[in-house]
């Protein structure tokens, strides 16, 4: 998802660009879920995908 943020107090003032990058699955009976905001820029498909890889074997880790 993306979007922009235009201060309140400076009508004015430009917009910033923001990046919400949302990564979620479940593994047995736990649900695992990592949000990323970022600027200016996504996470490469490769960083995302090393994110999740890591995240699953926490989640096997943890639960066995």
């Amino acid at each position: 998802m993306t979007f922009s943020v235009r201060p309140r107090s400076s009508p004015a003032g430009g917009a910033v660009p923001l990046i919400v990058d949302g990564l979620g699955f479940s593994y047995g009976q736990a649900q695992v879920g990592h949000v990323v905001t970022s600027n200016p820029g996504a996470p490469s498909s490769a960083q995302e995908h090393a994110l999740a890889v890591t995240l699953l074997a926490r989640a096997r880790a943890k639960l066995g």
